[in-house]
């Protein structure tokens, strides 16, 4: 750099002694010096100086600093070779850093070298510089520190490597020891015990081998641990809470770490008075009720916030004021008490100018602005901007939602919706996995979106292969059916649907003491409410079917059909549903309420004579990062019209299994094997008239595209032969994990281990009197 700035002054000065009468000075001539893979023209070109341009005093500078950005060179001279009395010519002398021929690690043992490499991200044939060089040390020290070895220590060298103007990166890591926590030790604490706030530290433990703690120490997520004990102390009233130092030091043979912080409690502090400025729109007495807080109260700053701005901010926007402020101020005025005021800055309410769809190639715009509860010209609402995105993730056909709110003036805003299509028609073979019937495979297509007009058409054909991993010989099964629904029809909020169906099974030996053929066609009509809330929906299906039963016994067809073989079904059936989920696949928050109501036979004819009531209830609670707790609720009622009407077999509830091909699933028992049987010693399920079931399950997500998720679940269930026998204490239990993925050529696949804690045996059999023990339950594909 000192030659450089010699060698500059030297020019400017005879550049300015020539430009004192010519103003500019006409390059002649440039030659290239120094370099040995940079070529001459990319020298010239980068620097600007070329035979023929007229150049000034800043050109030069501006040349030598164009040459350094390129981060290429480690010296860079502009010599002066000649002047005449037409111009000058010059001389880019430069030395080129030293490109990377090999990295060579030496004394790592704990780390392996490729994870190092891959670390530090050096290419060989790179230009290697100085900076290049700190950084990777840097990562190193980095990599070594979060795996707890905290003394480790990292050199670098570069010796001659065997090309021309290479060199090889030498690492010296002296790893030391591996450093635990041996203890956190906390000073100045008096309102909490040292354990209590060592509690609030989520990532950073003294070791301990019984909770399974390693001790291991992270500088990031110690820094966060640190934040969390002081917000601890704030929702607990400590709103001067601080961390005055923290210090650590190690044990003599450096294999323990001693953590020691120090903290400023300050005074505990309750809310005295709570006063509003600015507000207009609301009351001081209607703003204090959604505040939801009272004088006397202890502060707490978790709380105090989610007051002001999830509640008062919130209650504003929903009404249209967008650009509202709300601003609190905390003041003390006795040493534990404060005065809370609220200034609030209405603004103009807030109208929507445009809505943009944006990113929607393949679904049409109005499949997605239906699905909107903001329109043009409407009051901006915060609430039906995040149900309008709410729904239009429900329709399942994106893989994200973004809204975008975009001010136009100071009462209006654009809005932008943008939408990242994902696949969701398939046209694909699917398998799925049933005890009873073994392996089923089939193939048919599935529009969930066809033509991009939010239409679901459906064609699919299963079959059994008569393998099953219980029995060689599994009972026929054999499905067709094809199904058409328009969600909107003439873009208005009805439904309408219909779909033919034919599927033959076998009973199997200790299943059905009978097959199966059925046909029917269904009709469906629905509906979307705005009351109660627009949350509801209502669907209306009429079918009507034929069956007939084959290879049955007589008493079975006297006990059990009434004498009838060949049974014909028509009935309505009537689906009032209310679904606030927020995403269709992994839902994290919202819930499910069902009320299905069936009659069959009386006035419609036919000859299967029952009405039937179902309940569903589904509450999902979001408990912390990506854990969700999945409530499930279900019971229901079968009852004859008349007193010696027919309820068909398969109309009755039969539990067990992962209930794919039929029936309430009910895991850690075989398909059908739970629930009242023909007789005590029976092997046929007779099936229930009243059934009930709970199910609770522990989910985490691990991947959002696609889908994937483990859970562990808790079932509990039963059917019974009448209302009469019913007992929802005798319950069949289970337990066990799972995990759930959905892919886009195959849908949901899924396998649950279920252990079984009762005997559903019948007496005299292999397992009578214990519990049921593992079953594996697989799903394979979306069942149509």
């Amino acid at each position: 750099m000192k030659a450089k700035s010699v060698i500059l002054v030297l020019l400017i000065f005879v550049l300015y002694s020539s430009l004192l009468s010519q103003g500019e000075i006409k390059i002649l001539g440039v030659t290239v010096q120094g370099n040995k893979f940079i070529s001459d023209a990319t020298v010239k070109i980068q620097s600007g100086l070329y035979e023929g341009k007229e150049i000034t005093l800043e050109d030069i500078q501006h040349a030598i600093n164009q040459l350094w950005k390129l981060k290429l060179f480690s010296d860079i001279k502009i010599l002066l070779d000649k002047s005449t009395s037409e111009g000058v010519f010059l001389i880019i002398k430069v030395r080129e850093y030293p490109r990377l021929e090999d990295v060579i690690i030496k004394g790592n043992k704990k780390i392996r070298e490729r994870k190092i490499k891959e670390e530090i991200k050096l290419v060989k044939g790179q230009v290697l510089t100085s900076n290049l060089i700190f950084e990777a040390r840097k990562k190193i020290l980095s990599l070594y520190r979060k795996e707890g070895y905290l003394l480790a220590t990292v050199t670098t060298d570069t010796v001659k490597g065997e090309k021309e103007n290479s060199v090889d990166l030498v690492i010296g890591i002296h790893e030391g020891k591996k450093v635990r926590i041996k203890d956190i030790i906390f000073k100045g604490n008096r309102a909490f015990s040292d354990s209590r706030l060592r509690r609030q530290m989520k990532e950073t433990h003294k070791r301990n081998v019984f909770l399974l703690r390693l001790g291991e120490f992270d500088r990031e997520k110690y820094e966060e641990d640190k934040k969390n004990v002081i917000k601890f102390y704030r929702n607990h009233g400590y709103k001067d809470a601080r961390i005055t130092y923290d210090t650590i030091r190690y044990s003599d043979n450096k294999k323990w770490m001693f953590i020691e912080i120090g903290i400023y409690e300050g005074p505990r502090y309750r809310y005295r008075n709570i006063e509003f400025v600015g507000n207009r729109l609301y009351s001081d007495r209607e703003l204090l009720k959604i505040l939801g807080i009272k004088s006397g109260a202890w502060y707490s700053e978790e709380e105090f916030e989610k007051a002001v701005f999830e509640r008062v901010d919130a209650l504003y926007k929903d009404q249209g004021y967008l650009f509202s402020q709300v601003e609190p101020h905390l003041i003390p005025v006795t040493e534990n008490e404060l005065d809370v005021r609220i200034y609030v800055t209405e603004n103009k309410k807030v109208r929507v100018n445009r809505i943009d769809i944006v990113g929607n190639d393949k679904t049409h715009e109005n499949v997605i602005r239906r699905e909107l509860f903001l329109y043009p010209g409407d009051i901006f609402r915060r609430d039906a901007l995040i149900r309008s995105q709410r729904n239009i993730f429900m329709l399942n056909y994106f893989s994200n939602v973004e809204p975008n709110v975009i001010p136009v003036s100071e009462d209006k805003v654009d809005l932008e919706i943008k939408v990242e299509e994902k696949s969701s028609d398939r046209a694909n073979l699917s398998f799925s996995y049933s005890e009873l019937y073994g392996l089923i495979g089939g193939g048919g297509v599935e529009f969930t979106n066809f033509r991009g007009r939010g239409q679901s058409l459906t064609f699919s054909y299963q079959q059994g292969t008569g393998y099953s991993f219980y029995t060689a010989n599994s009972p026929a099964y054999k499905s067709f059916s094809i199904g058409f629904t328009e969600p909107y029809v003439f873009d208005t909020p009805n439904l309408f649907g219909f779909s033919l169906y034919y599927y033959q099974r076998g009973g199997g030996l200790y299943y059905y003491p009978f097959d199966l053929d059925q046909a029917g066609f269904s009709i469906r009509w629905g509906r979307r409410f705005r009351w109660p809330d627009r949350y509801f929906k209502g669907t209306w299906v009429f079918s009507a079917s034929r069956k007939k039963y084959k290879n049955i016994n007589e008493s079975y067809l006297q006990e059990v059909l009434n004498g009838e073989p060949n049974p014909r079904g028509v009935s309505i059936t009537q689906i009032i549903r209310r679904d606030s989920r927020d995403r269709p696949e992994f839902t994290t928050t919202g819930s499910v309420m069902e009320w299905l109501s069936c009659l069959s036979g009386g006035f419609l004819g036919g000859n299967e004579d029952f009405y039937k009531n179902q309940f569903t209830l589904e509450f999902y609670t979001p408990t912390f990062w990506k854990f969700v707790i999945f409530n499930h609720l279900e019971f229901g009622i079968i009852k004859r019209l008349y007193k010696d009407s027919f309820i068909p077999p398969d109309e009755r509830y039969i539990m067990g299994g992962a209930g794919m091909i039929y029936g309430i699933s009910l895991r850690g028992y075989d398909d059908y094997s739970v629930g009242p049987r023909q007789s005590k010693y029976s092997t046929n399920p007779y099936g229930g008239e009243t059934y009930f079931k709970y199910t609770f399950e522990y989910r985490v997500l691990l991947s959002e595209n696609p889908t994937i998720y483990l859970l562990t679940f808790f079932d509990a269930g039963n059917t019974w032969k009448n209302l009469s026998v019913t007992d929802p204490f005798d319950l069949k239990r289970s337990a066990g994990f799972g995990v759930r993925f959905f892919m886009p050529a195959l849908g949901m696949i899924g396998f649950d281990f279920g252990y079984g804690f009762d005997d559903v045996d019948r007496p005299g059999t292999t397992g009578y009197g214990k519990p049921e023990g593992w079953k594996t339950h697989f799903i394979f594909g979306m069942p149509f």
